[in-house]
């Protein structure tokens, strides 16, 4: 196994002298799988479509709950 150097915090440095494997805790915590850029932009606020207001209505059903675009009563041609 190879060694690399961390450096801790005072803070750090305590939580870690507490811990029974520090090793193996920070081995698995740079081996869990990591999210994809895709993942995070679709996760990002600018691409989360807002829910619509209480008071709006689809111009389709006239019923509230959902955008016009969204409606699944709209049957495209």
């Amino acid at each position: 196994m190879r060694n690399k150097t961390v450096s801790l915090c005072d803070k750090s440095y305590e939580v870690a002298c507490k811990m029974p494997n520090f090793s193996q805790w920070l081995r698995f915590q740079l081996l869990k799988p990591m999210k994809t850029e895709e993942e995070d932009r679709k996760n990002a606020p600018e691409y989360v479509k807002p829910k619509p207001h209480k008071h709006h209505l689809c111009r389709h059903c006239r019923m509230g709950g959902h955008w016009s675009d969204d409606c699944k009563y709209v049957v495209e041609e």
